[in-house]
């Protein structure tokens, strides 16, 4: 894994939110915290914003882990419709 890729972080940390314990997800944002990303789609969107800039890490780890699955979801609906 690019270790600056926010956006890879945020994907890993919402597989971990979601399939593994409570204490993997917290080991992933300790990671994260540790890394340092800066580059990434989602995580260049969200932490560049006004009202994210005052936010630590591993807060914008958790906004970016929600808007990949956020896109993960829709990306499974649309392509159920077809």
């Amino acid at each position: 894994m690019d270790s600056d890729n926010g956006d890879a972080w945020g994907a890993y940390y919402a597989f971990e939110s979601k399939y593994g314990t409570k204490e993997q997800a917290e080991e992933v944002k300790d990671k994260c915290d540790v890394a340092e990303p800066v580059h990434g789609e989602h995580w260049s969107m969200i932490s560049k914003a006004h009202e994210n800039r005052n936010l630590k890490r591993g807060d914008l780890l958790g906004k970016v882990a929600a808007a990949i699955s956020a896109r993960v979801q829709a990306k499974d609906v649309d392509a159920t419709e077809d």
